[in-house]
């Protein structure tokens, strides 16, 4: 359940009855700033398609939802194979979605010093949930639990079932972006010798303490020792478990 929900916050009683709760606040903060004098920088576009508009925006916040984005991945991978049709509303509708998912979710395709820098605000922010959750006398799951959470685990189911999912679809329908692919795969191998790692005991701690070490610069010092002795370092794949094991909401609330 939403945090916001169970918290019974003022977002919950205002926005939870339709789901997707700061989604849904955030189109109504959108609104909000439109109707401020001197910010409405549609004011001039007739009224029909003001309204259309408004229709795109609550329909594109709405996507960054993951939970909607799951919803409609048959789609778009359906979409990405028989080829977008501009003529089609729907084809529209599921490429501003796709666009906007993208999009949100695109710290994962960032270089790996960016990639890490970013995991720990996220997880910060998870564990923080977990805290408040634990404090309501409700038990987090593991991704929001700072004690039980394997963050290199989650990343790699992160970027398995829903990341590269995502950005093959978008490579398909443009082939130009297969260089984010390439990115996404080097950050995965990064996250698997990080898990590797932490198995042998070489990192301590997996939760939210794995952020108190350098993983950067521990990267580095492999990579550079890689060089001079390449089977120093050993990269048997690990099995990693179905991301819905750990969490079914994937990003912290915003």
């Amino acid at each position: 359940m939403d945090i916001k929900v169970q918290s019974k916050s003022v977002l919950a009683a205002l926005y939870s009855s339709e789901g997707s709760v700061l989604e849904r606040h955030h189109f109504s903060q959108t609104i909000c700033v439109l109707n401020t004098e001197g910010c409405n920088i549609f004011e001039n576009v007739s009224k029909e398609d003001y309204g259309q508009l408004l229709d795109h925006i609550r329909d594109i916040i709405l996507a960054t939802d993951l939970s909607h984005h799951l919803r409609i991945m048959p789609k778009l991978e359906e979409l990405s194979h028989r080829g977008y049709d501009g003529t089609k509303s729907e084809d529209r509708y599921l490429l501003l979605c796709l666009l906007m998912t993208s999009a949100d979710l695109s710290d994962q395709t960032k270089s790996w010093n960016n990639t890490v820098y970013v995991a720990k605000l996220i997880y910060e922010e998870f564990f923080q949930q977990g805290d408040m959750e634990k404090s309501l006398g409700h038990n987090p799951v593991d991704s929001m639990d700072r004690e039980r959470a394997c963050v290199p685990h989650l990343q790699i189911s992160f970027l398995d079932y829903i990341i590269t999912p995502l950005y093959k679809v978008l490579n398909n329908l443009y082939p130009q972006c297969s260089s984010i692919l390439d990115t996404i795969e080097k950050n995965r191998d990064n996250w698997k010798t990080i898990l590797e790692l932490v198995e042998k005991g070489d990192i301590k701690g997996n939760g939210s303490e794995i952020f108190n070490h350098n993983l950067i610069e521990i990267l580095a010092q492999l990579q550079v020792k890689s060089t001079t002795e390449p089977k120093s370092v050993s990269l048997a794949p690990s099995v990693v478990q179905p991301l819905s094991s750990y969490s079914s909401s994937l990003k912290p609330d915003k």
